[in-house]
């Protein structure tokens, strides 16, 4: 598995010593049956001080100043996303990125949709006449943004789409 972009979290940074780190490093240095004990007395190391950490409430509070106030309204999802995404592998990066820009174009949509001069005049299937309207399929935004997507990409827009969206 490799991971040489692997970004320590404030949680690894409080369980983990510099002692620790140097000991990790210089794994590889050492026979394959200590290097198997090493790792172990290392893990286990990291455990007693997660414990630790978990028992005083000096260290404690020092983890909750990631967590938010009182007070203050909770993270959502997409908090959560940008947050996480930059400790998983580029492809999941990536994967949530994408995610991310159809999200806030979904969300642009649906701003746009709702302010849109035509939803404005007239319901949506009606012209302003009242007769059936027959609007050509490149005059919905969310066909545009579709249409500007690779071929690839416009199966996974139709299928977001049609979660976030009963159309």
């Amino acid at each position: 598995m490799q991971q040489e972009d692997l970004k320590a979290t404030e949680f690894d940074k409080m369980t983990c010593s510099y002692n620790l780190q140097m000991l990790k490093a210089a794994l590889s240095y050492f026979p394959s049956g200590q290097r198997r004990l090493l790792s172990l007395l290392i893990k286990l190391q990291e455990l007693q001080n997660t414990v630790r950490l978990f028992s005083s409430p000096d260290r404690m509070e020092a983890l909750s100043i990631c967590s938010a106030a009182e007070g203050v309204p909770k993270r959502g999802f997409f908090d959560i996303l940008s947050e996480i995404k930059d400790y998983g592998s580029p492809e999941q990066k990536k994967a949530f990125e994408q995610f991310q820009q159809f999200i806030q174009l979904s969300s642009l949509y649906e701003q746009m949709s709702q302010t849109s001069p035509q939803n404005s005049a007239a319901s949506p299937r009606e012209s302003p006449t009242g007769a059936p309207a027959n609007p050509s399929p490149d005059s919905d935004l969310g066909s545009q943004i579709r249409n500007s997507l690779p071929p690839e990409k416009q199966a996974l827009f139709d299928s977001y789409r049609s979660l976030f969206h009963n159309t």
